[in-house]
């Protein structure tokens, strides 16, 4: 066994005295030790019972360490990445575990491998302490975490980076904490969206409510909603009813909410900063759009499910983001960083998504008729006024 595993290791010799000298020792459980430097990378764990190796598999019961030259050393092991998202019923970051999966297979299954792993309610308390346990079980070599809570994920993380293990956030940052780098969407710009489809559907306003979930990312979108109709749509006139309402990224109670807010006749509009209320149950989102067909609907996400219901005429525009980046792109740039010592930007924008439905404008004029005509005169007006102006400008702009 000593021979087989040497003979790929150009010290061959120093390799087979070294692992002669291992074997002898007792192999008793030991905790996992990591010792980096620009030679060596050893990674030792021994145990009568575990026949799991993180950089090779030797015979069932025996689990030796070598001392090899970094270059190879670093192309015999099998890294672990753990993604942690706000919680595992979140369809969305079903698609964050796809990625990494993705990018795994781009690196190599016999180099890298995945691990999901996440609170199953909206809890930054039990997601700290899932950070904590993969940091003392010593079992991964790179952490994606979509921080809940800016304070208790982000101490949380400051102990990983502690512990010698690299950390990256996705989907929800923690700016302040020691996380490598941020990997998602620009959250104020997604807001920014919710509030350009809110103008050109009703360019003279209404009145609108917010789903939304008490976290550093939905937080941004709501921020980015209210800056954005104040400072581009100042005429627009759409005032917000209510405070964001807070579903602790459930479906259900989205859902709820969302029946709560269409029950307030003054709400002409609604406008959900994450996919909640639309994952929990096809059927059920069809038959709250069926109660309500004057309610103006934008949403955040864009699940194949979602896109379904859009096409059906069952939302009006989904402002989506790219959740399967996210993962693949949390792999790559550990991976990087760990055996190739790159250092990632502080972020990395992965962009977003916008589909709209093309009766974007009837749909959010739904009440009698004369006014829904109304609004499309308006809307009609508006387009109109824009083009007359571009027009315009290029006609005179020698002039000017």
């Amino acid at each position: 066994i000593i021979r087989s595993y040497c003979r790929f290791n150009a010290h061959r010799n120093d390799c087979i005295s070294h692992l002669q000298s291992v074997s002898k020792a007792p192999s008793r459980s030991h905790n996992v030790t990591t010792v980096r430097n620009s030679q060596v990378r050893i990674r030792m764990k021994a145990s009568l019972t575990t026949t799991k190796m993180t950089r090779s598999r030797l015979a069932s019961g025996i689990l030796m360490t070598a001392v090899m030259p970094f270059s190879n050393a670093q192309d015999m092991m099998n890294y672990t990445f753990a993604i942690v998202p706000k919680l595992t019923t979140n369809p969305f970051f079903d698609d964050v575990h796809a990625g990494c999966l993705t990018q795994v297979e781009r690196i190599g299954s016999d180099m890298a491998s995945c691990l999901y792993v996440g609170p199953e309610q909206f809890d930054a308390e039990a997601q700290a302490a899932i950070l904590d346990d993969l940091v003392d079980q010593g079992d991964v070599d790179g952490i994606a975490v979509s921080s809940i809570d800016e304070e208790v994920t982000g101490a949380a993380i400051n102990r990983a980076v502690a512990a010698g293990i690299p950390v990256v956030t996705f989907d929800s940052d923690a700016p302040d904490s020691d996380r490598l780098c941020y990997i998602g969407t620009d959250d104020v710009e997604l807001g920014r969206s919710f509030a350009w489809l809110l103008a050109i559907a009703r360019p003279f306003g209404g009145k609108y409510s917010i789903i939304s979930s008490d976290a550093p990312n939905t937080n941004a979108r709501v921020e980015g909603i209210r800056n954005e109709l104040v400072e581009s749509f100042p005429s627009s006139e759409w005032i917000e009813i209510g405070q964001p309402t807070n579903c602790e990224d459930s479906a259900e109670l989205a859902l709820e909410q969302a029946y709560e807010i269409g029950s307030n006749p003054n709400v002409t509009a609604l406008v959900s900063v994450g996919g909640w209320p639309m994952f929990s149950d096809a059927e059920k989102w069809k038959e709250f759009v069926d109660k309500h067909p004057n309610l103006l609907l934008l949403v955040a996400d864009t699940l194949p499910e979602q896109r379904a219901l859009l096409e059906e005429g069952y939302v009006h525009a989904l402002v989506g983001q790219r959740p399967n980046l996210m993962g693949a792109k949390s792999v790559e740039v550990l991976y990087d960083y760990i055996t190739k010592n790159v250092t990632p930007p502080e972020v990395i924008n992965t962009g977003e998504q916008l589909f709209i439905s093309p009766d974007l404008d009837q749909g959010a004029t739904k009440e009698p008729e004369a006014d829904a005509a109304s609004g499309r005169m308006q809307l009609g007006y508006y387009y109109w006024s824009l083009l007359c102006g571009g027009l315009v400008g290029l006609l005179f702009r020698d002039v000017f």
